[in-house]
């Protein structure tokens, strides 16, 4: 039988195993206006920094999708250790939450059946370029065994776990993207 996580803590630090292999983590870290409290603060052995808000992964509804999103966005325009950093959101609310619909079938049984533009594990999805309009991203596992993981918003790319081809070398950051993502959250 599958164990669910009963809370948003035990997701925190399920999330927080594979990211201390590439990442310094830091836990609840407060906003230099003390406005906010972010769940996890990472940084690379470059200093890239990320931050991630974390909610228990569970059957939201619409308004408690919305106050995610919104929780998100005030903590994109607080500083922390002095400057902004990109916030994303865990669980992802691409795919599991919010499907794009390319083709609707109705099934022998009468009920409708929804086709999401991409599958789950594909490195774009619609909704992610939603929020990447309030510059928001989502940390997504890539991989149906979940082997590896990316940060994107606005389906680009920030930071991913994946091996380069034919080496053991990580990609890690994607230095333009992350960038501008900076750029364009201290506009």
């Amino acid at each position: 039988m599958k164990k669910t996580i009963e809370t948003e803590e035990q997701f925190v630090l399920k999330l927080i195993k594979p990211l201390q292999k590439y990442f310094k983590v830091e836990r609840e870290v407060w906003s230099d206006c003390r406005n906010g409290r972010i769940d996890i603060v990472l940084t690379t052995k470059e200093n890239y920094r990320f931050g991630i808000e974390c909610k228990k992964y569970d059957k939201k509804r619409g308004e408690k999708m919305g106050e995610f999103i919104k929780q998100a966005i005030r903590y994109s325009n607080y500083t922390f250790s002095g400057s902004k950093i990109p916030i994303f959101i865990a669980p992802p609310l691409s795919y599991k939450y919010f499907l794009m619909n390319e083709i609707e079938e109705i099934k022998s049984d009468g009920l409708m059946w929804h086709q999401d533009r991409h599958n789950e594990n594909h490195e774009h999805h619609s909704f992610n370029g939603f929020l990447g309009a309030f510059n928001i991203g989502e940390l997504r596992s890539v991989k149906a065994d979940r082997s590896y993981f990316h940060f994107s918003t606005s389906n680009k790319i920030i930071w991913q776990s994946k091996k380069k081809w034919k080496t053991n070398e990580e990609i890690g950051t994607h230095e333009d993207n992350y960038n501008n993502l900076i750029k364009k959250i201290n506009k």
